[in-house]
């Protein structure tokens, strides 16, 4: 009976060119697409904070803590943290399936937002990509609109077959990219006005060590 049973095949393998890296402009306006298992997740922090600054300008009025008087310059506005992680929660801002926070940083005087997605939904899935028009090729398109988009890529462990036929894509249509590990379904973004503090800031520790170094500058390849 063994010499019956059918020796399984391994896959295919597939050749991955990796070409010559270079920077990335510092003009450039970074788009990322994350690559989970068969989903492509396209997200535009730039979107994403346009709709909360959008927010914020209707409702900034209510939202001023106190006003910093500056000599020879423009009053410093200080923002209420409660008031505007409060109007966030309530907003419940949407980047199509892709989920818009504004979370508490109570120790510090700069907010963050973040922005989340469902690694199950997608934008755009394998089978997708084989089609000549399919979604992500309309996510390229986009992406294309302008010279200075930059799309970066990623990639899960279990997303390399995806991230592949992805990027072959781009690439025939001369987009611009880079690409690196991630495992992560959000990203993180600065807010550009100053709040109050609501805590005081922890105590460095004794004999703590320095801070990290930056890792390796991300380039285009």
């Amino acid at each position: 009976m063994l010499d019956q049973t059918p020796i399984p095949k391994a896959p295919e393998a597939t050749v991955v060119r990796i070409p010559n890296s270079r920077d990335i402009p510092e003009t450039a306006e970074i788009l990322y697409c994350f690559i989970v298992g068969d989903q492509a997740h396209f997200v535009d922090m730039t979107e994403a904070k346009n709709l909360i600054m959008a927010e914020f300008k209707s409702n900034e009025r209510n939202l001023i803590h106190s006003v910093r008087k500056i000599p020879k310059k423009a009053d410093k506005k200080i923002y209420d943290q409660d008031k505007v992680v409060s109007l966030f929660q309530q907003k419940n801002l949407r980047v199509r399936n892709q989920t818009i926070a504004v979370p508490y940083h109570k120790p510090y005087t700069n907010m963050y937002y973040r922005l989340s997605f469902d690694p199950k939904k997608g934008d755009a899935t394998l089978a997708d990509m084989q089609q000549e028009r399919g979604r992500f090729h309309n996510i390229c398109a986009r992406v294309r609109q302008s010279s200075r988009n930059v799309l970066i890529f990623k990639v899960h462990p279990n997303g390399f077959a995806t991230y592949i036929k992805a990027r072959e894509i781009a690439d025939k249509m001369n987009i611009a990219c880079g690409w690196e590990i991630d495992v992560s379904t959000s990203l993180i973004g600065r807010l550009d006005f100053e709040v109050n503090r609501l805590e005081a800031p922890p105590a460095k520790k004794p004999g703590a060590a320095p801070p990290a170094p930056a890792g390796p500058k991300r380039k285009l390849d």
